[in-house]
């Protein structure tokens, strides 16, 4: 599965923090025509996930966690924002 930074867990954990009812809720990685993009969701049984502290933080399908085995999510401060890379 992709790679997330430490940096990048930790945004994601706060921003769940932050949603309404989180039981369950986490983010999710698809693909579309811009690219890749992250929205929050619940865990399908067929996903593969990324775990930080024992909470399940990212979700993918398994056709798109596969397309993005060599992909990192970072924490970017300039931009406040998430973004998806190349891993090095």
């Amino acid at each position: 599965m992709i790679e997330v930074t430490q940096r990048a867990a930790d945004f994601m954990k706060q921003a769940l923090d932050t949603v309404e009812e989180r039981q369950g809720r986490c983010f999710r990685l698809e693909m579309n025509e811009q690219g890749p993009q992250l929205s929050v969701d619940t865990p399908q049984e067929d996903d593969k996930t990324f775990e930080y502290d024992g909470d399940v933080l990212l979700v993918a399908d398994p056709q798109t966690g596969d397309q993005f085995t060599d992909r990192r999510i970072d924490f970017d401060q300039s931009q406040s924002q998430l973004v998806v890379t190349a891993a090095s």
